[in-house]
């Protein structure tokens, strides 16, 4: 395994044990062993267990990005129904996830935020570009008529990811995508 290899499994077996076990209680060594990487490897990558978390919310980020966000770029569909498609894949996938894994970033904003000035930067970066795709799609939408302007599209967008976000967090504490049903269904609604 070359260089970048390694750093590419530790991040993605990082970006795994915090998402089942959260920053604080993943431990390094288990890092280590789960990626087999060698003990004395894990500083040679990283400067310490803040620029791993750093790396990996950048990682998660950057994946989730392409993997998820560009369902609010297909110009084939309306903005409302990708909106609305953006939403409910995420839905279906912390369903298939039967809600236990949660979301990387809401877990690094409470256990992380208030802690480390790097990672909440880190995770303020992440949610910008999140934020600046969905305000561009109701602004689309809004210039189609298909949305109504409520307020300006970044206020909108930002009103739209807290309550998301808050979803999310509930949806953990019951172990339920109901709060994301209720998110949708209000979704629904705000954007007729």
């Amino acid at each position: 395994m070359n260089k970048s290899d390694t750093k590419t499994k530790l991040i993605e077996v990082g970006v795994k044990i915090i998402l089942e076990k959260g920053y604080h209680a993943a431990g390094l060594m288990e890092i280590l062993s789960e990626a087999k990487v060698p003990k004395g490897s894990f500083y040679h990558y990283f400067k310490s267990k803040e620029d791993f978390c750093i790396a990996i919310i950048n990682y998660y980020s950057s994946e989730y990005i392409e993997k998820s966000l560009s369902s609010l770029l297909i110009k084939t569909m309306s903005a409302r129904e990708r909106i609305l498609l953006f939403f409910n894949n995420e839905r279906n996938y912390y369903l298939r996830q039967q809600c236990k894994q949660g979301c990387l970033v809401v877990k690094m904003i409470t256990e992380m935020s208030q802690v480390s000035t790097p990672i909440r930067i880190e995770l303020q970066n992440g949610i910008n570009i999140w934020l600046k795709a969905l305000a561009s799609c109701i602004k689309e939408g809004i210039d189609a008529g298909e949305i109504k302007a409520i307020k300006s599209p970044e206020f909108m967008a930002e009103y739209i990811h807290s309550a998301w976000m808050g979803a999310l967090t509930r949806m953990q504490v019951y172990e339920s995508v109901q709060p994301l049903d209720n998110f949708m269904e209000f979704l629904i609604q705000q954007i007729s």
